[in-house]
C-alpha cells in the first residue's frame, strides 16, 4: 500500500514538473486557432497577436516562476520577503513544513516575517553601496558652484523636439549656474521660454565652460561655424577618440 502511494507521489510530481516546461497539452489546438484562424480574438497583427498569446498561455505559468526565483540582491524570492515563505510546489509535499509556517503565535510570526523585512533591506542597501562605489570607481566627479559658467547638452530623453535630426545644435550656452541642489543636480539660469523644460539639470547635462574666447570660428561648441580641437570640450574630444573620428 505505502509503495502504490509513493508512486502516485511520484507520478503526480513528475507530471507537474513537465507541464512547467511546456504549454498544456490541450491548449495546442486553442492556441493554432486563436492565432491563425481568428478565434474570439481575431488577428490585429504580429506583435499584439504574440502579446495576447504570450498574456493567455504562458504568464500564469511564468508569475509563478518569478515568485519562486531567488533574487541576487536580497538574497529570497519576492514571494518569500512578503510572506515569509516559499510558494508550495511539488516538491514540497515530500518533506514536512517549517515551523515558523503551520505552528507559530501571531506575536513570533510578526517577529519572524520583520526579521526577515529588516535582512532584505539591509541587503539592498549593502547592494546600492556596491554598485554605487563600483560605478564611481570609473566615472569622474563634477562640481559647480553658484556664478560658474556651464554648457547644456540636449539629450533626446529630454530635448526631443529639439534633437529631431543631426543638424540641429546639440547644446547651447554658456549659462550661469543659479543654485546647487546636490552633488549630482543644479539649477541652472535659461532663457525665458526658449526650451519649455525644468531649469534642474543633472551633471550628465553639463560641461564646464573654460573661459575661452572661441571668437568667430565658433560661437558655441554645438553651433556651425570651423570646427577645431580647442573648440570642442574634452567629452567630445574623448568620445570621438574612442570611435576613431578625430581629424
Amino acid at each position: 500500500m505505502l509503495l502504490v502511494v509513493a508512486m502516485d507521489v511520484v507520478t503526480v510530481v513528475v507530471a507537474l514538473l513537465n507541464l512547467e516546461l511546456a504549454v498544456f497539452s490541450h491548449n495546442h489546438k486553442m492556441m493554432v486557432w486563436e492565432s491563425h484562424a481568428g478565434g474570439l480574438m481575431s488577428h490585429f497583427g504580429r506583435e499584439k497577436t504574440l502579446l495576447m498569446l504570450a498574456d493567455d498561455f504562458y504568464w500564469p505559468k511564468m508569475r509563478w516562476d518569478v515568485d519562486r526565483a531567488v533574487h541576487s540582491t536580497t538574497e529570497l524570492c519576492p514571494f518569500e520577503v512578503v510572506y515569509g515563505f516559499k510558494p508550495i510546489t511539488p516538491l514540497d509535499l515530500l518533506p514536512l513544513p517549517i515551523h515558523e509556517i503551520v505552528n507559530m503565535e501571531a506575536s513570533k510570526r510578526e517577529d519572524f516575517v520583520r526579521k526577515i523585512h529588516v535582512k532584505t533591506k539591509d541587503l539592498i542597501e549593502k547592494k546600492g553601496k556596491n554598485n554605487a562605489a563600483r560605478m564611481n570607481k570609473k566615472g569622474k566627479e563634477m562640481l559647480f558652484k553658484p556664478g560658474d559658467m556651464v554648457w547644456v547638452h540636449f539629450w533626446k530623453d529630454r530635448f526631443p523636439k529639439l534633437r529631431k535630426t543631426k543638424l540641429l545644435p546639440r547644446g547651447a550656452g554658456p549659462y550661469k549656474v543659479l543654485a546647487k541642489i546636490n552633488d549630482n543636480a543644479y539649477s541652472i539660469v535659461l532663457p525665458t521660454d526658449e526650451f519649455g523644460v525644468s531649469n534642474s539639470f543633472n551633471v550628465t547635462y553639463l560641461t564646464p565652460y573654460d573661459g575661452e574666447d572661441l571668437g568667430a570660428s565658433r560661437s558655441t561648441p554645438f553651433e556651425g561655424g570651423e570646427m577645431t580641437r580647442t573648440s570642442l570640450p574634452n567629452h567630445y574630444l574623448r568620445h570621438c577618440k574612442m570611435k576613431k573620428m578625430l581629424l
